[in-house]
């Protein structure tokens, strides 16, 4: 029977982050979100990566990429954004390629596994 699986990281400052709780990937997939905290300049740019794991190197792949504030569209201007992910992966990071000045950014994975 599948379980409600969340795990949820801050950053203020760039480079790769490892999930806070989760130690491999929802089976079922999930929604992945980035939103800003208050402060400091309130921009952000972060990928969504995961892999499989095999005998050699993980070849990590971008299965998402948020930038903040999001520009266009409905969502234009807004300091989060969502996306649903529904794939089998072995595990997943989060890497912060850009981030403005004082800020943090929230990255959040919440999905179905056992």
């Amino acid at each position: 029977m599948g379980t409600k699986l969340t795990d949820t990281k801050t950053a203020s400052a760039t480079g790769v982050n490892d999930p806070a709780t989760l130690t491999k990937w929802p089976e079922y997939g999930g929604t992945a979100t980035v939103s800003m905290d208050a402060g400091g300049t309130q921009t952000a740019t972060v990928q969504l990566r995961a892999w499989n794991t095999n005998a050699g190197t993980p070849q990590k792949e971008i299965l998402a990429t948020f930038v903040l504030p999001v520009s266009g569209g409905p969502k234009n201007g807004d300091l989060f954004d969502s996306l649903p992910i529904f794939s089998c992966w072995d595990d997943f990071d989060w890497n912060v390629t850009a981030l403005g000045a004082g800020a943090t950014v929230r990255m959040s994975f919440v999905g179905v596994g056992v």
